[in-house]
């Protein structure tokens, strides 16, 4: 028994975002931040005649100038030697039995991102000899181990230009190797051919594979040594953490945070202590001169605290996202769809990431990772699940948000009801291979289609009428289009700039909401465009129950009780019930809109016989006027007739045989 939708029952599902904290700082255009680096040194007599005659520290790790990063002040404590590479700390017949060093600076890091504009073309040539170095293998960066040569083989196969290259090896090592604090506390750092093998570790190990995979394609990579601020479980802090830089001929050095998912930029948290060939470089070396004496490094830290920030205003990419259907079944799959465009001269790579949504499921990764050419557009496709147990009293309302690596953020919603239609998951992989197909043909976007119907909204005995204009808008003659909808295909060929018009004829199967698509096809191009339809059942009335009484006396009064049982989603209209027969009436009504009962009295000296029989009949009609009507009979027998009764019925019954004659006649 279906149920009617109560009126106003529609309820808005919780939509969950996924925001991470790192997201925030893309706002930000540049931030100031102050950055200690310090060690303390424990001297540890070992004997009571012990000497100590000198004490040199080699500190590699402080903020530097680069693209990025500007150093405002520097304060060195104590007064020490520095270089390009290294800042020498000396202490004469030290007394202290600590000995502290720090290098205060404050930095100022802006959010850039390099504008790469042009193809670079791959494999690289001509590197000059002081970036080759770079390209070699070191103990962890193993670029030389076979497996890590034959993997990057396979990702880097068939593709000419650096930047397509780099982003297929930066997505490989994301979704196939996992973020794991397990080796965290190692002494040493892991190299590249484990994490290929095992498929975790952390910052550093992570960054030596991407830089491994980079290398053995001839890629120069360094490895940056810096802090960098966090949410990972719960440290909400500046953390030390690492990521890689690689050789861009014509554009220098350009950032990868493989653990932050951050392409060809880092955000403006992350300042550069250091860059090695080697992520397990030495970064603090003590020597000493003296006896019966030891010195080690009691603690060695970074301490980062925020001054400001400024918010930058210009958002680099534009986003669009909507749902395939508008309206789905419980238990139904539907497609979502996010449209990015990239408006600027340069390339920019982006992961969208879509929402939890209560009572939704999302098959597969919630991520999706696009490299976006000057002035170009590509989608992103997820697949969900509508829960099949919701109640079937209410029409949900699902909130969708899908937002970029820097935090840009699109949403759309759809609706879900035990009355829509209910997609399979074949359905919605059969659309998605349409659209994937559409996505990968280059020439597509040269077609358009516009198509118009004469109704939207239809009932299931009608039919729909389907204007469709096909058109070439680029510079090659398009021949054997198939142009397909439903199981009707239609054969064009279409000449430059030239339209095609093509008519088809929409058959509902069933009623609901149904998305339906047009497409193009031949071997060079896929277009695809999806008509909505409101398909509405028949209005459908049911005389669910029938109380009356078998018998009644000449003198008594009863009632007649009709339940009339609305079975349809689309409302009857013009409702009347007719009593025809030994008992005569007639009763209208505007709509049904819900299971209505209709009581009607009547009295013994109403009925014509002793034995009556009563036919029911209700009638309604649909929007387009069509007629409908279902009935049923009673027996109604008449009992403790008065002699005066019988007369009545005798001289009634006459009466209507001759008005029946004379009608007749």
């Amino acid at each position: 028994m279906k149920k009617r939708l109560l009126l106003g029952s529609v309820l808005v599902l919780l939509l969950i975002p996924t925001v991470y904290a790192e997201q925030l700082w893309h706002h930000k255009s540049d931030i100031v931040m102050d950055v200690k680096v310090y060690v303390d040194l424990e001297i540890t007599p070992k004997a009571s005649d012990y000497k100590l005659e000198q004490v040199q520290l080699e500190e590699t790790l402080w903020p530097r100038n680069t693209a990025q990063q500007k150093l405002l002040d520097e304060e060195i404590s104590p007064a020490a030697k520095q270089d390009e590479d290294m800042i020498v700390f000396e202490w004469d017949k030290p007394a202290e039995q600590v000995l502290k060093a720090a290098v205060d600076s404050r930095v100022k890091v802006s959010n850039r991102l390099v504008q790469v504009d042009k193809r670079i073309k791959f494999p690289l040539q001509n590197i000059e000899p002081s970036i080759q170095e770079y390209s070699h293998k070191t103990p962890n960066i193993d670029s030389d181990d076979e497996k890590i040569v034959e993997v990057a083989s396979e990702i880097a196969a068939g593709k000419s230009d650096l930047n397509e290259v780099t982003f297929a090896l930066f997505n490989w090592v994301r979704e196939n190797v996992e973020y794991n604090m397990n080796t965290l506390t190692a002494s040493v750092s892991n190299p590249a051919s484990w994490v290929l093998e095992n498929r975790y570790g952390v910052c550093d190990e992570i960054t030596s594979l991407f830089m491994a995979l980079a290398r053995s394609l001839g890629i120069p990579a360094r490895y940056v040594s810096g802090v960098a601020y966090t949410n990972y479980q719960g440290l909400n802090d500046w953390q030390p953490h690492g990521w890689a830089e690689l050789y861009y001929p014509g554009y220098g050095w350009i950032p990868f945070d493989v653990t932050y998912n951050q392409f060809g930029f880092v955000d403006p948290t992350h300042v550069v202590l250091r860059t090695t060939a080697d992520s397990n470089e030495t970064t603090t070396m003590t020597r000493w001169v003296g006896y019966n004496v030891g010195v080690r490094a009691k603690k060695i830290g970074i301490e980062t605290e925020m001054i400001s920030s400024t918010t930058r205003g210009e958002q680099l990419l534009e986003i669009e996202v909507e749902p395939l259907m508008r309206k789905t079944g419980f238990g139904s799959y539907n497609l979502i769809k996010a449209t990015v465009y990239n408006p600027n001269s340069y390339y920019i790579a982006t992961t969208m990431q879509i929402s939890d949504t209560q009572s939704l499921q999302i098959e597969g990764s919630q991520e999706r990772s696009l490299l976006l050419a000057s002035n170009t557009q590509k989608s992103a496709f997820w697949i969900v699940k509508v829960d099949s147990t919701l109640s079937s009293r209410y029409i949900y309302t699902f909130p969708l948000g899908v937002s970029s690596t820097r935090g840009y953020v699109a949403e759309t919603e759809f609706k879900a009801s035990s009355e829509y239609r209910v997609y399979s998951k074949a359905d919605i992989e059969a659309l998605l291979s349409e659209l994937e197909e559409e996505q990968q043909s280059v020439y597509s976007r040269n077609i358009e289609i516009n198509c118009r119907q004469d109704k939207e909204q239809l009932y299931e005995y009608e039919e729909a009428y389907i204007n469709c204009s096909i058109t070439n808008l680029g510079n090659v003659m398009l021949r054997e289009l198939q142009v397909c909808f439903v199981d009707e295909c239609q054969r064009a060929d279409l000449g430059i700039a030239r339209e095609k018009a093509l008519k088809f004829i929409f058959k509902p199967e069933a009623s609901g909401s149904v998305e339906v698509p047009v497409s193009v096809k031949n071997s060079y191009v896929s277009k695809m465009e999806m008509l909505s339809f409101e398909v509405l059942d028949t209005p459908k009335i049911v005389i669910e129950q029938i109380e009356y009484p078998n018998s009644i006396s000449y003198k008594d009064k009863s009632q007649l009780r009709i339940m009339l049982h609305h079975n349809s989603t689309s409302i009857p209209d013009r409702v009347s019930v007719q009593l025809k027969g030994d008992l005569q009436s007639m009763h209208n009504y505007q709509k049904l809109t819900a299971d209505q009962e209709i009581v009607l009295s009547f009295a013994g000296n109403q009925l014509r016989q002793k034995n009556n029989t009563v036919e029911i009949i209700v009638k309604w009609f649909d929007d387009r006027g069509k007629e409908y009507s279902t009935r049923e009979r009673i027996n109604i027998e008449l009992e403790n007739i008065t002699l005066l009764g019988k007369i009545d019925i005798f001289f009634t019954s006459l009466i209507d045989k001759i008005i029946g004659l004379l009608g007749r006649g």
